[in-house]
């Protein structure tokens, strides 16, 4: 009896399905989404239904963190140079979208690094995800 080569090696390819592979990338965004607001992941009170939401609102925080981090969006927000004392206050605003549309490798804007407050309340509430990211980034 001869046994071939593909009866003993398994198959290098497995076929995991579209909506699977779409839900386990949502599933990676949300918990990155707690990561980046220093905050632990935790299904506990979550139905069926409000975890689905959940991930699809993870979902469009990462759509909108793709289209913060364009080329032509971080050019467009270049502050140029600062060229005089007088231009301080115009040039810092743009300096500080500047950094908010730059995207570190955590996800979080660059503007965490000249936030105000460096010890925010973990559990304040924030009326943009994207701030309460920039206000909780490296907290732990």
């Amino acid at each position: 009896m001869v046994i071939s080569e593909q009866e003993v090696l398994p198959r290098e390819k497995i076929i995991f399905g579209t909506n699977r592979t779409k839900r386990t990338k949502a599933l990676i965004h949300w918990l990155m989404d707690f990561y980046r607001v220093s905050d632990e992941p935790s299904i506990v009170e979550l139905s069926e239904v409000t975890f689905r939401e959940k991930l699809r609102l993870t979902v469009t925080r990462a759509s909108v963190r793709k289209t913060l981090s364009t080329q032509a969006l971080r050019q467009a927000a270049d502050p140029s140079p600062l060229k005089s004392e007088k231009q301080w206050k115009e040039w810092e605003k743009k300096f500080s979208y500047y950094l908010r549309c730059h995207i570190g490798a955590s996800g979080v804007p660059l503007s965490f690094i000249i936030r105000e407050n460096d010890n925010p309340d973990l559990k304040c509430t924030y009326e943009v995800f994207i701030s309460r990211t920039i206000a909780c980034a490296l907290c732990r």
